[in-house]
């Protein structure tokens, strides 16, 4: 029986969350060298997901293009999506062209979800090309809501609002939930997680 999508997000997700925590206390570390070796030439998907995972807060400016061909080229999404993190972690701003190719062309959510938060963090405002384009054309909600997060978080105010206004349209309710609360953020206004409320809250906001 084919597992539901919604099944299999939740198993990829957990994938995640699991590598991260069932690192081994009490042993050794791996010098960083040897952990990107492994995450690149490791002969099963675990092998490699645990090394990325290791990787973490032991990353330097030089493994850039090392993690870029992973995210590249990876068969294994949980590992690209690490790779993701790590380059968002990095913060070269060199990132920019493969994050956001994975942003707008990876097949698996969880690592365009990744890929942009990388992105922002990279990028900064320079990344509002991408975050828009998640916002309108991702399929997942969970990636739409990241870009809700990334517009709020990222973009200078007069950028992000109208996003945050028009993601309030969004078919998917937690997404406009989302942006409401984004724009609640930035504003310090109150209004229904809807278009026509929160327009009418700015509009009165800005009479004398």
């Amino acid at each position: 029986m084919r597992l539901s999508g919604v099944f299999r997000r939740a198993c990829l997700a957990a994938v995640l969350v699991l590598t991260v925590g069932s690192l081994g206390c009490g042993v050794l570390p791996t010098s960083p060298a040897t952990l990107l070796k492994t995450a690149r030439s490791a002969p099963s998907a675990p092998e490699r997901r645990q090394a990325l995972a290791e990787l973490r807060g032991r990353t330097a400016p030089d493994m850039r293009p090392e993690l870029e061909a992973i995210l590249a080229t990876e068969l294994d999404p949980a590992s690209r999506a690490l790779a993701a993190d790590l380059l968002g972690e990095i913060g070269d701003p060199a990132s920019g062209p493969e994050l956001s190719r994975s942003v707008r062309t990876d097949t698996r959510w969880v690592v365009r979800k990744r890929a942009l938060a990388a992105l922002g963090k990279v990028l900064g405002p320079g990344a509002v090309n991408d975050i828009q384009y998640a916002l309108r054309n991702d399929p997942e909600p969970e990636v739409r809501m990241e870009a809700v997060l990334q517009a709020g978080h990222r973009l200078a105010t007069m950028d992000a609002q109208p996003l945050l206004l028009e993601a309030l349209s969004d078919r998917a309710a937690v997404v406009r939930l989302q942006a409401s609360a984004m724009l609640a953020q930035l504003t310090g206004l109150s209004a229904a997680p809807n278009a026509e409320s929160w327009n009418a809250a700015l509009q009165a906001a800005q009479k004398p």
